[in-house]
């Protein structure tokens, strides 16, 4: 396994969806970003220092993840240190959630893949307009406090970014988000109004998105899936991806009535 293949797309993706607060500690970055989304709000275990000892570091992100009225949450993937650290996690009582697929793919071979896309309107932007924001809140059924905080995420990409929208029948029904870092490219926010599914405007969407990509000179996309949404996983492996790695979360369990609600 390539490990630091692993490093070089977990930082990437963690610059692509930027939380609200980052604080350094020991190689370890602790993100918080209100509650909204795991990914912003866990912590991305990329080196262990040796200058403060593991139980103490471990005591240190509960700290900082109760002062800000959260659960400890980590991101775990095979790259993650110290290398234990899934084990040591599971014996302080975490739990093991939301396990997802980091997959990749030749930009050639999606637009190859991808065949006649549907006939629809397609729009790209630079940044969000308010038709793709409400269009990718009503496809992942967001409410409207976490659509804002997920908007806020969004404004603070630096890395060049290719919002794409499809209209149909006068409605903004379909999105998605590419994210440009080096030779790579992230897919992110591919979402598809329920009625609207199952004709083909996913595979529209990514292959725009990988059009784009390749103009701006990139050769390769990674996206991430969860492991449980089979027709998504399904529509990617026709596409050309396969998954080079997956990552969990372990998250620290509050008692019922102290559980903060995650959106994402």
């Amino acid at each position: 396994m390539d490990l630091e293949l692993i490093r070089k797309i977990e930082s990437y993706a963690a610059h692509a969806w930027p939380a609200r607060e980052v604080t350094a500690l020991q190689g370890w970055s602790l993100r918080s970003n209100l509650g909204i989304t795991r990914r912003a709000n866990s912590v991305l275990a990329e080196a262990h220092g040796s200058e403060r000892g593991l139980a103490e570091k471990l005591d240190h992100v509960e700290v900082w993840y109760a002062e800000r009225g959260q659960p400890a949450r980590y991101q775990l993937c095979p790259a993650s240190a110290p290398p234990d650290l899934d084990r040591i996690l599971a014996t302080r009582g975490y739990r093991a959630t939301a396990t997802t697929l980091v997959q990749v793919a030749s930009l050639v071979t999606v637009v190859s893949n991808s065949g006649v896309t549907a006939n629809v309107a397609v729009r790209r932007m630079d940044v969000p307009d308010d038709a793709w924001l409400q269009a990718y809140g009503a496809a992942e059924d967001v409410r409207p406090a976490a659509l804002e905080a997920r908007r806020a995420i969004l404004e603070r990409i630096t890395r060049p970014t290719c919002y794409l929208l499809i209209e149909a029948e006068t409605q903004a029904v379909a999105t998605g988000l590419a994210v440009l870092h080096g030779d790579w490219a992230g897919l992110f926010c591919v979402a598809t109004h329920a009625a609207w599914r199952r004709r083909g405007l996913a595979t529209c969407v990514v292959r725009g998105l990988a059009e784009w990509a390749m103009l701006h000179g990139a050769t390769q996309a990674y996206l991430q899936v969860m492991q449980e949404n089979v027709a998504a996983c399904a529509l990617y492996a026709r596409l050309g991806f396969s998954t080079l790695y997956s990552y969990h979360y372990r998250e620290r369990i509050k008692p019922s009535t102290d559980v903060t609600r995650i959106h994402g």
